[in-house]
């Protein structure tokens, strides 16, 4: 993840499916590392999957409360 952002990958790019961005990804697996590295390249956690859904709902739904807030408080 990190060589793609260093050389300028769409951060916020979607899936053709559901639209899930890279940051729903690892936010739905728990991966805080990547999540936080993703909002450190300015992630948009606001953006929403074809069911409404955000990054936060799949972190919560998934009990992965670190990756919640992270979400909510932004990178550190």
């Amino acid at each position: 993840m990190r060589l793609l952002l260093e050389h300028k990958a769409k951060v916020d790019l979607r899936d053709n499916g559901e639209h899930w961005t890279a940051l729903m990804f690892a936010a739905a697996e728990g991966q805080a590392d990547v999540v936080q590295l993703l909002l450190a390249h300015h992630a948009n956690p606001s953006l929403k999957d074809i069911d409404g859904d955000t990054a936060a709902v799949f972190a919560r739904n998934k009990h992965h409360m670190d990756v919640v807030r992270l979400l909510v408080s932004g990178p550190n």
